[in-house]
Formats: structure tokens, sequence, C-alpha cells
């Protein structure tokens, strides 16, 4: 798994904050905001669901998932490109 979705799942829902998002995108703290604040807000809110649904059980019973990292890391890709 790569190392930014690795991070998310070993952290949990805590580590998704604009701050971690904007330093796994190789940013400024304040990019996030300041140039994309609808797409920083979008790929915060998807990450925090995707998180807060893991913590829960929901997505492990509805995709029959054991890892959250595959889920993570599309949202990661889809919101910021895929992992260089």
């Amino acid at each position: 798994m790569p190392e930014r979705a690795v991070h998310l799942a070993s952290e949990g829902s805590g580590a998704v904050s604009l701050r971690e998002i904007a330093r796994c995108a190789g940013v400024s703290h304040g990019a996030p905001r300041r140039y994309f604040p609808i797409v920083a807000g979008a790929l915060w809110a998807n990450l925090h669901g995707i998180a807060q649904l893991w913590g829960w059980g929901s997505l492990q019973l509805a995709t029959g998932l054991t890892d959250p990292g595959p889920l993570l890391q599309a949202a990661l890709d889809a919101h910021l490109g895929p992992e260089r």
C-alpha cells in the first residue's frame, strides 16, 4: 500500500486534516484552503467519511474488504492524482 494510504489507515480519522492532506500532496499547509477550498473540503469529507465508516464497521460489511487501503488510495488518487 502506498505511504500516504498506510499513514491514513494506521492513524485513523485523526490523520484526516487539511494539514495532513497538504503534506501528502507536497504543498504548504495553507495551500489547500487558499487555492482549492472546494477540492480540499471535498477530499477531507471523503477521507473522513471513509475513516468513520471503517471505524463503525460499515465499509467492511458493504465491500467485504479487510483493509481500508484500497478505498483510501482511490480517494487520494481521485483528488490528488496517482502517487509518484
